[in-house]
């Protein structure tokens, strides 16, 4: 046996500060130990020339970089069985290249985190060195995403921490490491980001405007316009990115939206059972994907799904909304709190889009409809010997005497006089 080599039967205990519930056992995955001890501030620094002669390093490292592929099903089980011979694969192309830019360096997969650390010794001692070690990082990066490309055929994200000083500043990395995935997302496949680099945009984020897009898209679905709907599913995306929205908050929205999208058209004349496996489709599509331009697609093409099982063919788009429409007022009129403020939440749209799509299909405003509306069915009470001022409130009218102003307005005569010309 060599004189030199190190035996540890207790690999967590080796490697970190505090132990916590780990069993004892033997390891052979030193990297990964070493890579989740780093980045919790946890590394033994007692042991740290051991731990780095056990991960085959002669020099604490100063860069961490964060690596993410377009590989990840949520809705499979852990442990996913094909998951860690892909991983493995990805891992050991990293580590070639790595190898090949004379860098020294090792690399650990985040087993359920679904990404890889990459520790870089690039031996740099000062801010003067900084110019030519980003182009050294750089190169390597882009040799990275080129060989999984060829090699996995997967997309590439990178995110590159700023130089590290010590081991305590390794919690700090990944947290950098991750900033640039998240622009990564941002920017598509196959890019890097470096944390210095990082602005933050200075869009204010507006829960109205994001409806905004929402009931432009409902609207373009409605009335079948494919063009509109791509081109308003895009800037929702932008809008969201913009703000610099977090991914998880990206994909919780879009699946929160596709869902009221499905009760949306629920009833309408597309199959339940096609509408509902369509939905989850999409929703996993959104979850699993990586980076914002899949999510974008994914959100387009379902959108486009329901255009298409709309079928203006048979029955337009927009007859069946105004069939709905008619259908929810009959329902609420004699709420006096009904109005189109609470019309244009039901039916996932804002105000002022839902007033607009209104007036465009019926000529009229929907506070018009809808006070003509009232008149009718307050008519057809009083001519079967209604009270006036039952009638009014039975017709969501809150107050007898505004009720007689849009009766008369609408009429031409009072109530009373309506009731005792129709007994006449």
């Amino acid at each position: 046996m060599d004189s030199n080599e190190i035996i540890i039967k207790d690999i967590p205990a080796f490697f970190r500060k505090f132990k916590g519930s780990t069993k004892d056992g033997q390891y052979d995955l030193y990297c990964q130990e070493f890579a989740y001890s780093i980045i919790y501030g946890n590394l033994n620094s007692s042991h740290v020339d051991e731990i780095l002669q056990l991960v085959g390093l002669s020099c604490v490292p100063d860069r961490l970089l964060l690596i993410q592929t377009d590989y990840n099903d949520v809705f499979q089980f852990y442990p996913e069985f094909n998951q860690f011979p892909r991983r493995f694969n990805i891992t050991q192309i990293l580590q070639r290249c790595v190898k090949r830019s004379g860098i020294e360096g090792l690399v650990a997969s985040y087993t359920g985190r679904g990404v890889i650390g990459v520790f870089l010794c690039t031996g740099q001692e000062s801010s003067s060195e900084e110019k030519e070690v980003t182009e050294k990082i750089r190169e390597l990066a882009s040799e990275m995403i080129v060989r999984v490309n060829e090699e996995i055929g997967e997309g590439v994200a990178i995110g590159i921490s700023r130089y590290c000083s010590s081991l305590s500043r390794f919690p700090q990395a990944y947290a950098e490491g991750k900033e640039g995935l998240f622009h990564c997302f941002r920017l598509g496949k196959n890019h890097m980001v470096f944390y210095k680099d990082i602005k933050e945009p200075k869009t204010v984020f507006s829960r109205d405007e994001l409806k905004n897009f929402g009931s432009e898209i409902v609207s373009g679905i409605t009335a079948g316009e494919q063009n509109a709907v791509k081109e308003q599913v895009g800037r929702m995306m932008q809008y969201m990115l913009s703000v610099a929205m977090s991914p998880t908050n990206i994909r919780l929205i879009l699946v929160s939206f596709t869902d009221s999208l499905r009760e949306r058209f629920c009833g309408s004349r597309i199959p339940i059972d096609t509408l509902e496996k369509a939905y989850l489709n999409t929703s996993k599509q959104i979850i699993n994907s990586m980076f914002a331009d899949d999510i974008e697609k994914a959100m387009e093409q379902f959108c486009s799904k329901l255009i298409k099982e709309l079928g203006a063919e048979a029955q337009s788009s927009e007859e069946l909304l105004l069939h709905k429409i008619d259908e929810v007022i009959e329902k609420y009129y004699p709420n006096s709190e009904f109005n189109l403020d609470v019309m244009a939440t039901l039916f996932h749209y804002s105000s002022y889009h839902f007033g607009r799509l209104f007036k465009n299909m019926r000529g009229e405003s929907f506070r018009q409809y809808l006070a003509k509306y009232r008149i009718e069915r307050a008519k057809e009470f009083l001519a079967k010997g209604g009270k006036p001022n039952e009638v009014a409130f039975q017709t969501g009218f809150n107050s007898i005497s505004y009720f007689c102003t849009v009766f008369k307005s609408l009429t031409g005569i009072s109530p009373k006089q309506y009731q005792e010309n129709f007994i006449k």
